[in-house]
């Protein structure tokens, strides 16, 4: 966990996830804390592999529920080839980075479903959206230019599910890449 007044560091997320006592999610993979920060207005890069090529996205928000699934939203245009990945059983990462501070966290999971998105994920979707413009207005983007990013037509938004089995910092530093771990 991060102090939150200056740049993020790897060895700030590795030293609280090995410090860490109190209930987790998803066997053990997360901690209440890195499930909140993956919730709270992030930019979300996701992947799979398919045909031994990699595959690349953008999501806008995700949902992770007690169990510790992540619910990942995204558009369904642009995104064909990721959605066939996932359905065909390629494995899933994601990564949630924070605009301000560039706190990265990437999740991995074995594999994903993608069924459509539902109410609680719309509503999701444009709170985190909302946060994260907020997050770019602080660190300088322009109005005109964050006033866009989430905009999609609710019928072409998307959920994609996992389950966790690894947690890695990505944060830019020493330790970066490292698994978060007890």
């Amino acid at each position: 966990m991060t102090d939150g007044t200056g740049p993020a560091s790897p060895s700030e997320d590795i030293g609280a996830r090995r410090a860490w006592r109190g209930a987790t999610l998803a066997d053990g993979v997360l901690t209440p804390e890195i499930a909140a920060h993956c919730q709270m207005g992030v930019a979300v890069i996701v992947a799979a592999c398919a045909a031994g090529r990699p595959l690349a996205g953008r999501g806008f928000a995700a949902r992770i529920d007690e169990a510790g699934t992540v619910r990942l939203l995204l558009r369904r245009t642009g995104h064909h080839a990721l959605l066939a990945a996932w359905q065909a059983g390629a494995q899933i990462a994601a990564t949630f980075t924070e605009p301000t501070r560039h706190r990265s966290i990437q999740l991995k999971g074995r594999a994903a479903r993608v069924s459509p998105a539902n109410v609680a994920d719309g509503m999701a979707l444009e709170v985190q959206c909302r946060a994260f413009r907020a997050g770019l207005m602080a660190i300088k983007y322009t109005k005109e230019l964050t006033d866009h990013y989430g905009v999609t037509d609710p019928d072409d938004v998307v959920a994609v599910e996992f389950t966790p089995v690894e947690a890695f910092v990505q944060t830019p530093g020493p330790g970066a890449g490292s698994a978060l771990r007890p």
